[in-house]
Order: C-alpha cells, then sequence, then structure tokens
C-alpha cells in the first residue's frame, strides 16, 4: 500500500471513498481498477461503519479474496474512527452479505468489557467460517477439535489448548477466524481474542512505547478464548515470546482456552522445556496435504459460494495437478472463472489449459509410484527391490512408509493399487503406515525435511 499522510482525516463518506479509490487506482494499475475497483460504490457512513455496494455476488468474493486488506488500511489511514466495512450486494436486497468486522469494538456493544477485548485482534475474513470449510480427512481432527472449542464444547482430552500444526495454505487461518466468528455470533457475553503473530507483536511494541503494558496485559488475560496464528513468528524475540507464554500460563491456569498455530510441531520450537512441555501437553493436531478427493470437494464447495458452474472435468483438472496449497488451488480457480468471466467465454476443458498453463506447467507431477519409489530409494541409499521386499529392517521400512505417504498425497491411485505396487500389500497396511509416518512427523523435524526434500525433487518436470 502507497504511503498515507497520517494527519489526513476525511469525514465525509463519498469524499473519503473518492480519495481511497484514487489511491486504489494509482496503487494497481488501471487495468485492475477498471475490472474490480470501479465496479465499487459508497453507499453511507453511519455510527462507525461504512457501507460499500457492488452489483454481483462474484465481484465481492473476488475483491474480498484479494483486496480487502488494502480497501481496509486505506479506509483506517483517513478516518480512524471507522470499525466496520461492510461490502453488500446491491441486488441482494432481501439477504444482507455478512459483515467484516475489525476487532476493534466489533459491534459497538455496550459492553465495555467486551469492546476491551475486541480490541485486541485483527479483521475477521466474513468467508472464514465452519460453514465454509470443508473437511476430510487431511483436516477432520483440526476441524472438530476447533468447532468443539468454539461451541463450547469439552474435549475428549479435556484439554484447554488445541495446537495446530501444518505448512502454510492448508486452512489454519480459517479454522481460528471461524472460531472468532461463531462465537461472535452466538456467545455475545464470551471475550474472544484474535490475533496474528505480527499483529501480538505490534500491540505489544506499541503498549510498551505508550506505557500501556499493564492495560494490554490485562485485555489478554480478559479472554474466555485466546487464538493465535502462527505461534513461530513470535519465538525467538524474547520479550514478545515471554508476554505470550506468561499470558498463556495465566489463561490456561483459569481453564480459559487456548488456540494456536504453527508451521512445526511444539518441540521443534525456540523455546524453554517448560513450555513445550505445556504447548505439547494440549491438544496437538495436524492438518495434511490434501489429497486428490479433498481437493476436488474445496473446488466444488467454493464454485457453490461463487454461485458459478463449471464442468467437473475441469475441477478434475485442477484437483489432479494442484497439489501444493488449498490457497493454490483456490488460486487457480479463481484465476480461470475471473478470465473467462471478464472475456465472457465459456468454461471448458480447453480453455482452462490455456488460461492455467503456467499453473499446470509449475505443478506437472504426472507421477507413477514407480517414480516415487526410484526417487525415495535414492534418496534414503537402497533398492527399490529393497522396498517392497517383506523385510521388517528399519533401513528399510522408513523408505516403505514415506513411498505410501507420498503415493497417497501425489497420486490418485487407490490404497489398494498403492499397496500392490508396494510389494503386494493391503490397503490396511498403507493405512497404517501413513498414520505412522503422519506420527513421526510431528515429532522428527529432520522428517519433515525429507519429505520436503523428496515433494521438491518430485515436482520437478521429469
Amino acid at each position: 500500500m502507497h504511503q498515507v499522510k497520517a494527519n489526513t482525516f476525511i469525514e465525509n463518506g463519498s469524499e473519503l471513498w473518492d480519495k481511497i479509490q484514487e489511491h486504489l487506482l494509482e496503487e494497481y494499475g488501471e487495468a485492475i481498477f477498471k475490472s474490480w475497483f470501479s465496479h465499487i460504490r459508497f453507499s453511507e457512513l453511519e455510527k462507525s461503519e461504512l457501507i460499500l455496494t457492488v452489483p454481483s455476488r462474484f465481484i465481492r468474493e473476488w475483491i474480498l479474496s484479494n483486496y480487502f486488506k488494502s480497501i481496509q488500511a486505506y479506509v483506517f489511514a483517513f478516518n480512524h474512527t471507522i470499525k466496520n466495512i461492510d461490502i453488500r450486494v446491491k441486488t441482494t436486497r432481501a439477504k444482507v452479505a455478512p459483515k467484516c468486522i475489525t476487532n476493534d469494538n466489533a459491534e459497538m456493544q455496550d459492553d465495555v468489557e467486551l469492546k476491551k477485548c475486541d480490541i485486541m485482534g485483527a479483521a475477521l475474513d466474513p468467508r472464514f467460517t465452519f460453514e465454509n470449510f470443508v473437511s476430510g480427512d487431511a483436516n477432520k481432527a483440526a476441524y472438530s477439535s476447533t468447532k468443539a472449542i468454539a461451541e463450547g464444547k469439552k474435549l475428549p482430552s479435556e484439554s484447554n489448548i488445541i495446537y495446530i500444526q501444518s505448512n502454510v495454505g492448508y486452512g489454519k487461518t480459517h479454522l481460528l477466524q471461524a472460531i472468532a466468528a461463531h462465537i461472535r455470533a452466538n456467545y455475545k457475553r464470551k471475550k474472544v481474542a484474535y490475533l496474528s503473530a505480527d499483529r501480538f507483536i505490534h500491540l505489544y511494541v506499541k503498549s510498551i512505547r505508550s506505557n500501556n503494558l499493564i492495560e494490554f496485559k490485562e485485555k489478554l488475560r480478559e479472554a474466555d478464548v485466546l487464538l493465535l496464528d502462527d505461534l513461530q513468528f513470535i519465538c525467538g524475540k524474547s520479550g514478545t515470546q515471554n508476554e505470550f507464554l506468561n499470558t498463556f500460563s495465566a489463561l490456561t491456569e483459569s481453564n480459559r482456552k487456548v488456540v494456536v498455530t504453527c508451521d512445526v510441531s511444539p518441540y521443534q520450537l525456540n523455546l524453554d522445556k517448560r513450555s513445550i512441555s505445556k504447548l505439547a501437553g494440549g491438544l496437538v493436531v495436524s492438518i495434511k496435504p490434501s489429497d486428490y478427493n479433498l481437493r476436488l470437494d474445496i473446488l466444488k464447495a467454493k464454485i457453490k459460494q461463487l454461485n458459478f458452474a463449471v464442468p467437473d472435468d475441469v475441477l478434475e483438472l485442477i484437483a489432479k495437478n494442484i497439489t501444493s496449497s488449498n490457497r493454490e488451488l483456490e488460486g487457480a480457480l479463481n484465476k480461470l472463472i475471473t478470465h473467462c468471466s471478464l472475456e465472457g467465454s465459456d468454461i471448458d476443458l480447453k480453455a482452462a489449459q490455456e488460461i492455467l498453463k503456467d499453473n499446470l506447467d509449475a505443478h506437472d507431477i504426472d507421477l507413477s509410484i514407480e517414480q516415487i519409489m526410484e526417487v525415495v530409494a535414492d534418496h534414503y541409499g537402497v533398492q527399490v527391490d529393497e522396498i517392497t521386499s517383506k523385510s521388517r529392517a528399519a533401513r528399510f521400512v522408513l523408505p516403505r512408509q514415506i513411498c505410501m505417504y507420498l503415493a497417497k498425497q501425489l497420486t490418485r491411485f487407490s490404497l489398494q493399487d498403492i499397496g500392490f505396487k508396494l510389494g503386494g500389500r493391503d490397503h490396511a497396511t498403507v493405512i497404517y503406515s501413513v498414520k505412522k509416518l503422519d506420527e513421526n512427523l510431528a515429532r522428527s523435524k529432520s522428517l519433515s525435511n525429507d519429505i520436503a526434500k523428496l515433494i521438491e525433487t518430485l515436482s520437478r518436470p521429469q
């Protein structure tokens, strides 16, 4: 975002939106401005809420997905009294689109304590709800446990800590924001604080500079549920790390709920042993890379949300080839829909192959199980026939499990096919091996690195 003078303040809503459009045009250029921002109209500014309208649901979804943060930043820069930004579809009068509410005084409640808590959070994305989260084998544990927390249910382990681990782009942030959205909608008196690691650091530093550290501590400790995204970015920064750990201990000791996300297991964090033990003592759940069926379900859910028709063979093409992350998967679908919408052309397999050529080329992994076995065997210095053998020697068992794991994640072969190629084993053996490797991945940084290297090798054009 281009820098905006801090002393600029615009009270009139229409003038405010005109000024913001000038900056959006400068930042994104004429082509993007005409395609998206030119469709947005100022509606009203009332009670600290800015209401904008767009002509279609698709345009609204695209703006929320790709440009809302920029709009939000400009709005707050020019008028800091605005707390809510609502983008509505003008033609849909009977059903108002959900608000995107900031935690800064979320719904202008009279409850002072709720206001104090809400000021701790960043904006919630209205798309990130439990209803919009597609659950499958790769993320079922994370989905079920976070939904239980949101609904005030006890977890089977009776833990009040959930630690969600996964790589980027698989839904950690979606689940955290879904918890916050559900609690706000259904439990008005419950105090929920949602913060990204960046915002936590920002607020901590700001509180020190403004001599309000005690107030910062008190606000955090008032939360019934604390949600922290990307814990790894706090670790290693002594001040913010210690503040989080103190808050974490205070909340959990008073039986409040804490949900954190991270890209590594608790044992791999740069923390003291006592803190690692506390985090690992909670419910630790992993979100794994989505398999083909889950990727296809995600795409189907997305086009349903957008009310847009896409042929099954096109969805299958994307699901089969875009395997890196759910975020990139949806990005490819958005690119296809946008291109065809602007051109006024039909979406078919040929159009998808042309428009998504760069995406497909970057993920051109038409892998066979034999290719996976060869790469894994080479990496571990064993022979393919040793991997497929009946030997239970540890030096063969691990590569065998990795082959099964990668074949399940990166190909469309059935469990029966994978087991057959790996020495005539049954599907139950494949399920056990994949589960065992999942457990080991949560504890071993070196194994995680090995898997990442193998996927990178397999992702290169053959």
